[in-house]
């Protein structure tokens, strides 16, 4: 009975000399919140006033949404990670047996200096986070700060080769108030895969190619501006556009009034009002679909490819009415000579034969000169970003 009191007793001191551990993360907490309290002033100030303070930045990129192209902007979800070390906040040297983080509770970390980052391309007011904000503590004093971040930015598209193009935007974040002198911004790596941004998760878009972390690219530099140099980093997320939607919705329809304008080379010349509403409602029909298609493009000062290919189907439209024409003229000028209305002209035969193989042959050879040029040789231009 001695030996087994004395057993007891040992075990229920160990546990009482190595604590509870959510009595010791309690402890911890209870005393960041006095020190926050005790320290509120020197606690909002920026750390290591004595020397240039180093703060970590990782990006995770969540979600693509809009991609708007009359705008030039594409909305992101994006969760900001940055990390710095607080002197104040350290803990190890009180409590040496607590070697996790603490996570602050929301309203603690409203009470804590928080480094500055904006989005330099921001292209609406900021929105609101909602709220999801993490704060953690580790007993050295480091700070690991994560929080949601919904973005609209700008981006400058070149549309020479739209709808084949291949947009690179980027979001650029930059120190707000302090320059590098004072808070010194750079990426810092979570993972092998994760070193400095990532893609959280495959991000499919309906209207793009599929972003993946191996897609992303970033950089660093320096900024001079009359106030100083300041820190500035760009992530540059790919925007390959599919050309599906604009395959069905404008090529494939372009392509079938072309043919549809061609029928009037089998239809009798002398079935003048057939084959002028053939002719008209090929060139309106072709106009009101590039009308259609342009209302939702920025207007640019310079050709894209699209306007290549209507360009192209609107002059081998007007060109087939011409051919009308000039068969109508034919058939006036052969009845004018042979004073008979029931003739045959054979001339006017002929140039419909003819236009049966040149109308289709030059279209064809145009639309391969065309693939070859914006599909096959064609090397997309740089983004001015």
């Amino acid at each position: 009975i001695t030996k087994l009191m004395f057993i007891v007793t040992m075990v229920m001191g160990s546990f009482a000399s190595s604590g509870h551990p959510s009595n010791s993360s309690a402890s911890v907490m209870r005393h960041i919140s006095e020190l926050i309290a005790r320290e509120k002033e020197n606690i909002l100030e920026r750390p290591h006033q004595n020397r240039m303070l180093r703060v970590g930045v990782n990006i995770g990129l969540a979600h693509i949404g809009d991609i708007t192209d009359s705008s030039m902007s594409f909305s992101a979800l994006i969760y900001l990670r940055m990390q710095w070390n607080n002197p104040l906040l350290a803990f190890g040297s009180t409590f040496p047996q607590h070697h996790s983080s603490i996570a602050l509770r929301p309203l603690l970390t409203q009470s804590v200096w928080i480094p500055h980052l904006y989005v330099v391309n921001e292209f609406l007011p900021p929105k609101s986070s909602g709220g999801i904000k993490q704060l953690e503590v580790y007993p050295n004093g480091d700070v690991y700060y994560n929080t949601r971040v919904p973005i609209v930015a700008g981006c400058q598209y070149d549309l020479a080769y739209f709808p084949l193009d291949s947009q690179i935007c980027p979001i650029i974040l930059e120190s707000y108030s302090y320059s590098e002198e004072h808070v010194y911004f750079d990426f810092f790596a979570m993972s092998e895969s994760n070193l400095g941004a990532e893609v959280v998760a495959d991000i499919e878009m309906p209207s793009h190619e599929t972003i993946r972390t191996g897609n992303l690219s970033f950089i660093r530099e320096s900024r001079q501006t009359p106030s100083g140099i300041f820190s500035t980093l760009r992530i540059y997320i790919p925007l390959n556009r599919l050309i599906s939607y604009y395959a069905i919705s404008a090529f494939v329809p372009l392509n079938l009034i072309v043919v549809m304008s061609w029928v009037g080379f089998w239809v009798d010349y002398r079935a003048v009002p057939a084959r002028a509403s053939i002719s008209i409602t090929s060139v309106l029909t072709l106009l009101t679909l590039s009308l259609n298609t342009y209302n939702r493009l920025p207007k640019v000062s310079y050709i894209k490819a699209l306007d290549v290919a209507f360009a192209a189907g609107l002059l081998w439209v007007f060109a087939t009415l011409v051919q009308f024409a000039a068969v109508c003229h034919c058939d006036i000028v052969f009845k004018r000579k042979t004073h008979s209305v029931d003739s045959t002209n054979y001339k006017a035969i002929r140039l419909d034969k003819i236009a049966r193989i040149i109308f289709p042959t030059s279209y064809i050879m145009c639309t391969f000169i065309y693939c070859l040029v914006y599909f096959i040789l064609a090397v997309q231009p740089k983004n001015l970003y």
